[in-house]
């Protein structure tokens, strides 16, 4: 190809005159409107770049290289977190919470063995509901200003540890000796009545700790 580029040229400069009044000698035998002038060179390469189709492509792969896939936009969004379950174990610490009361839904966990409300300002007695927590098996209210017990713990038919210590309790109920299942009781750090203690001592199992 560029043996015959310079093959015109040589034409063309032989057409030429000293004077350069002589038509350029045509680099075909039948041109149709163009003919080779001074500075043609452009044009000859640019028809050649036409002819052969070497127009250069824009991002163009190098010969033998694969094509990229881009996965689709939705595909490249991060999945979303998935937000984590909440817990389902069965005990619950409340412990140094500044509790004033015992919150309602704690009376609803059916499913609890174990409650901490130990260093907190409780006053008064625990609700009555606390029996709807059948499966409870520990129950920690010390370190509060609890001044009694109500009567409805005695139906804690699962309670192995009561821990009362630290309060302002005078008396108790009897129906703290219907806990057949109590390994171990602390009333230490309060004002308890012996004679209450008494009968409820006699109740419960010869194997029960009570610690005043």
């Amino acid at each position: 190809m560029i043996a015959r580029i310079r093959r015109a040229f040589k034409r063309a400069d032989e057409g030429r005159t000293v004077n350069g009044s002589a038509e350029p000698t045509p680099l075909i035998s039948n041109p149709p409107r163009y003919r080779v002038r001074q500075g043609g060179v452009g044009f000859i390469l640019a028809s050649l770049v036409i002819v052969s189709g070497c127009v250069p492509r824009q991002n163009a792969l190098p010969r033998g290289a694969a094509p990229v896939e881009t996965a689709p936009e939705s595909a490249q969004q991060p999945a979303p977190v998935q937000q984590e379950k909440p817990s389902s174990a069965s005990s619950l610490n409340l412990s140094g919470q500044g509790l004033t009361r015992l919150p309602a839904y704690v009376l609803d966990r059916r499913d609890l063995t174990q409650l901490d409300i130990s260093n907190n300002a409780l006053d008064g007695a625990l609700p009555a509901e606390i029996r709807q927590l059948s499966k409870l098996r520990a129950l920690d209210a010390s370190d509060n200003q609890m001044t009694g017990v109500p009567a409805e713990i005695g139906q804690l038919s699962n309670l192995e540890v009561l821990d009362l210590s630290n309060n302002q309790l005078t008396g108790l109920p009897y129906e703290l000796g219907n806990l057949q299942n109590l390994k171990t009781l602390h009333l230490a750090g309060n004002d308890v009545s012996q004679q209450d203690l008494a009968i409820i001592r006699e109740k419960l199992p010869k194997t029960t700790q009570i610690y005043e």
